[in-house]
C-alpha cells in the first residue's frame, strides 16, 4: 500500500477529531484501521509496522475521547499495540503510551505508572515529548499519594515542554495539560489561588490553539476549581 497516502489519511482523521468531530473521525479511523490491518503481515516492512502501531494509537485516543464504556476497547486495542510492539522490536512510543494514557483514564494510576516509566525510558532524544509523559507521570504520583515527589516531577516536565521548541502541530497541547496537572497537585496542596490561575491559564492556552476537546478539558478544571474557591 502507498504509505504517504495512508499516513495523509491518518493525519486527516487526528485533525478532524481535534477539532470536535467525534463522529466523523471514528468513520475515517475505522476505514483506515480495517485497510491497514488487511495490508499488515509478519513479513511487512518494519516502517509499515511502525506506522501500524502509530495509527492504532491514534485509534486509542479516538476510544478514549468518546470516553464512557469505551474506555475498556481502548484498553483491549492497547493491549494488543503494546503487545505487538514489544513482538517485532518496534520501541514506537505508542505501544505503552496506549496502555499508559487509558489506565489513567480508568483512574488506575499504580497500573499506568510502569508503562509510562517504561515510555519515559524511550524518549531520549526529544525533551518535549519526554516532558508530557512526565507530566503523566506526575498525575499518577500524586494520585498514589508522592505529592512532593509529583510536585518536583510536574515542574521537570513543564521546564522540558516550555524549551523544547517542538515544531509538532498540537505542540501547546501537552503545555496546557501539564498546566493543568500542577493546578491539580497545587490544589491538593491548599495552594487555591496558585491552582485556579494556572488552570485558567491553561485554558487561554487551550482557546488559543481552538480545540474543543482541550477547551473543554481546562474548562471544567477552572469551573471546578472556581467552586472551591468560592466554596470557602
Amino acid at each position: 500500500m502507498d504509505l504517504r497516502k495512508l499516513q495523509s489519511e491518518l493525519q486527516d482523521a487526528i485533525d478532524i477529531r481535534e477539532n470536535g468531530d467525534l463522529q466523523l473521525s471514528r468513520i475515517l479511523f475505522d476505514k483506515l484501521v480495517s485497510k491497514v490491518k488487511k495490508s499488515l503481515s509478519d513479513e511487512s516492512p518494519k516502517e509499515f509496522k511502525n506506522f501500524y502501531v502509530t495509527a492504532m494509537g491514534e485509534y486509542v485516543i479516538q476510544y478514549r475521547l468518546e470516553s464512557g464504556k469505551k474506555y475498556g476497547d481502548a484498553l483491549k486495542v492497547g493491549l494488543e499495540v503494546y503487545e505487538f510492539n514489544k513482538k517485532n522490536n518496534l520501541k514506537n512510543l505508542f505501544g505503552p503510551r496506549s496502555v499508559s494514557h487509558v489506565f489513567q483514564n480508568l483512574d488506575n494510576f499504580e497500573e499506568a505508572e510502569p508503562y509510562l516509566r517504561e515510555l519515559i525510558s524511550l524518549i531520549d532524544d526529544n525533551p518535549y515529548r519526554q516532558g508530557d509523559e512526565m507530566a503523566h507521570l506526575s498525575l499518577c504520583l500524586f494520585r498514589t499519594g508522592r505529592v512532593e515527589e509529583a510536585e518536583k516531577l510536574i515542574d521537570v516536565a513543564i521546564k522540558k515542554i516550555s524549551a523544547s521548541g517542538s515544531d509538532e502541530k498540537y505542540k501547546n497541547v501537552p503545555y496546557s495539560r501539564s498546566l493543568m496537572f500542577k493546578a491539580l497537585i497545587l490544589n491538593g496542596q491548599g495552594k487555591k489561588v496558585e491552582a485556579l490561575n494556572l488552570a485558567r491559564e491553561a485554558l487561554q492556552i487551550a482557546e488559543k490553539d481552538n480545540l474543543p476537546f482541550r477547551i473543554m478539558q481546562a474548562r471544567v478544571l477552572v469551573n471546578l476549581l472556581e467552586g472551591k474557591f468560592k466554596a470557602q
